[in-house]
């Protein structure tokens, strides 16, 4: 095995660790592998409409998602990666 393609995380299947709005505006999300995915809050304006208490109200399920309760939607890792079908 070529020992440079193991460096990265191409191996590491991304998993939600913790969810945190800190900074203003934004949504970050903690990696369990110790990434931190930062998106503005305008990307998700279902979030962004919500108070401060209310987005403190969430699950993670399975990893890979995050579900706000007060959000009518489920928000999948992919939406804050971007990642297309297929892409691999």
């Amino acid at each position: 095995t070529d020992p440079l393609c193991m460096e990265g995380f191409a191996q590491t299947q991304p998993t939600i660790k913790k969810v945190s709005f800190r900074e203003r505006g934004r949504i970050a999300l903690e990696l369990e592998d110790g990434r931190i995915i930062s998106a503005p809050l305008s990307k998700f304006p279902s979030i962004r409409r919500l108070s401060v208490k209310d987005r403190q109200r969430y699950t993670i399920v399975n990893g890979t998602m995050i579900d706000i309760y007060a959000a009518s939607e489920v928000y999948h890792i992919q939406d804050f990666l971007g990642l297309p079908e297929g892409y691999a």
